[in-house]
């Protein structure tokens, strides 16, 4: 699958498995991949940048849609960023062309926010 996934998309992935295969964990053993991930990894930027960011996951991605369309009819689609604030009352924001960007593509937009705190 993760071969069909980089032929469709055009695209090689950072990292990519298959449902079942094993895989290794934190503490050095092996558990079953309990579903299947082909995904892109970008570096982190600061100040957050999250338009060029995205930009970069779907450079040189095809833009059919109807690709898109037949593979968010198969697979959960997301492009998932963690943000890891310094202040308490942070914020950023997306264009209006990234936000249709997805949206066109059938990919959601999926956040783990985290903040520290004072030690």
């Amino acid at each position: 699958m993760p071969e069909e996934l980089t032929i469709l998309l055009g695209k090689n992935p950072s990292d990519a498995y298959r449902k079942g295969e094993e895989l290794p964990t934190p503490l050095g053993n092996r558990r079953a991949a309990r579903t299947g991930y082909w995904g892109i990894a970008v570096a982190r930027k600061e100040p957050a940048d999250l338009d060029a960011q995205i930009a970069e996951i779907l450079d040189g991605m095809t833009d059919d849609l109807g690709v898109w369309q037949e593979l968010a009819n198969r697979f959960q689609l997301e492009i998932f960023c963690g943000l890891f604030l310094k202040e308490f009352n942070e914020g950023l924001s997306i264009s209006a062309a990234t936000t249709a960007l997805l949206g066109a593509r059938g990919i959601s937009l999926d956040f783990d926010i985290y903040y520290k705190g004072d030690d």
